[in-house]
């Protein structure tokens, strides 16, 4: 990994201790994109947040406070009738049929602390691999193809 990158990571993921985690996570998003996703995917970092976007919306992003986890909508809601999440959580949930992002149809936006992102992650896996299904069918954002940072992808994907 060149020193671009690793500044990148320790910037967006500072706190060592969840590092490991949140690379993880990182990586199953970036797995699940790949294959479902294997032309609209992208990586992206700005000055605060570093997000795996598919199509025209961002699916998973990392800032210093909080993680962002897209999903499904209707499968989130049955995950969570089944096992409520261990965690307090914001989000941005269908208000009168409209999703959290206007180009993909039930997504749902779950903001969670860096801190709980790993185990919310792994309880809603099913749920945001739905959401990257949803999320392939829009095209990807010229800017945002722009933007994407293929090195630091290809190091996560090793």
């Amino acid at each position: 990994m060149s020193i671009d990158a690793f500044h990148l990571i320790e910037k967006h993921l500072p706190d060592v201790t969840l590092r490991p985690d949140h690379l993880q996570m990182l990586r199953a998003s970036l797995q699940a994109a790949t294959t479902l996703a294997p032309d609209r995917w992208t990586l992206t970092c700005n000055k605060t947040s570093l997000r795996v976007n598919v199509g025209m919306i961002e699916v998973l992003s990392f800032t210093r406070n909080e993680v962002n986890i897209v999903v499904d909508g209707p499968l989130f809601s049955q995950i969570e009738a089944r096992t409520p999440l261990p965690c307090d959580y914001d989000g941005i949930f269908a208000e009168d049929g409209e999703p959290a992002y206007a180009s993909v149809a039930n997504s749902t936006a779950i903001f969670v602390t860096p801190a709980d992102a790993p185990t919310v992650m792994q309880l809603l896996e099913p749920a945001h691999q739905a959401l990257i299904r949803h999320a392939a069918r829009t095209q990807v954002n010229p800017a945002v193809r722009k933007a994407h940072q293929a090195e630091l992808a290809a190091w996560l994907m090793r």
